[in-house]
């Protein structure tokens, strides 16, 4: 069971999680006051070398951030991409478009006993 989902925030009417919100919360008779340190909201940047001696033989993967010289190519690409979509979906709306009817179909759609007999007026 999720324990989340029995506690309610008890000091705010909008809904908060129990898990990365400090607060107070209540579920049935039982109170409990959350209290995060701050520190736990600042990112720390850990040097790869730091993490090598923190961890010492246990084996681990870092994510490294790469230059961001990449950032300038990479909106002009997705610039690109959101160009092309949006000429796929004009061509789309385009090919998808029903046919014109014909003269002689209009006229049978307007006019349906006269396409019927087969010419302008009824025969007797």
């Amino acid at each position: 069971a999720d324990l989340a989902r029995r506690w309610e925030a008890a000091d705010s009417s909008g809904g908060k999680d129990i898990r990365v919100q400090a607060g107070v919360y209540r579920s049935g008779s039982r109170w409990l006051a959350v209290n995060r340190p701050g520190l736990e909201d600042e990112p720390e940047v850990l040097e790869p070398e730091q993490a090598r001696r923190l961890f010492g033989a246990l084996p681990f993967n870092t994510l490294a951030e790469r230059s961001r010289q990449t950032t300038s190519l990479q909106g002009e690409i997705w610039r690109l991409f959101l160009l092309a979509m949006l000429t796929f979906l004009v061509v789309e709306a385009i090919l998808i478009r029903p046919p014109k009817p014909s003269a002689a179909e209009a006229v049978a759609d307007r006019f349906p006993r006269r396409a019927a007999s087969g010419g302008v007026g009824e025969a007797a």
